[in-house]
């Protein structure tokens, strides 16, 4: 009994592995040469915390000089969504065979280019919250929007 389950489990992986030789775009492999999911997830955090720097507890980055905490954080996140950049462009035509010094200043030039722009985004975002906080009597005051509206996150992280 046990063999045949062996034999059964055997054959679907035997299935399955041969699926993945017909060249479909679903059959890539390179798990190491795509951006990693966790680490993304980890730099929007971050840039939730820089753009609301009151707001949300950072376990990690602890200081007494709150200058010194978002330079930290800002710094970290920077050096993190570059790195994430980088593997996404060797995805992309343009930058397919590109040597790792233009990868490496392609993607710091886009990360740059977003950081620039986070004043900008911030400002923004207040006029989200201010429009949210006019427009919505339940809105108690506008840490709760900024705390709890799933709504703002959204727009934000688009």
């Amino acid at each position: 009994m046990a063999s045949d389950s062996n034999e059964k489990i055997k054959n679907i992986v035997e299935t399955i592995l041969e699926d993945y030789k017909c060249g479909r775009d679903i059959d890539k492999m390179n798990v190491y040469g795509q951006p990693d999911r966790d680490e993304v997830r980890d730099v929007t955090r971050k840039i939730i915390h820089i753009l609301f720097p009151g707001y949300y507890r950072d376990k990690f980055y602890k200081s007494y000089n709150d200058d010194f905490r978002l330079a930290i954080l800002i710094e970290d996140a920077f050096y993190n969504l570059k790195k994430q950049i980088k593997i996404a462009l060797t995805h992309k035509d343009d930058y397919h065979d590109a040597s790792d010094d233009i990868l490496d200043e392609k993607a710091e030039e886009i990360t740059a280019d977003f950081f620039k722009k986070i004043p900008m985004i911030r400002e923004y975002v207040n006029t989200d919250i201010q429009a949210t906080y006019d427009g919505d009597p339940a809105s108690a005051d506008k840490e709760d929007i900024i705390l709890s509206y799933p709504g703002l996150l959204a727009t934000t992280i688009n």
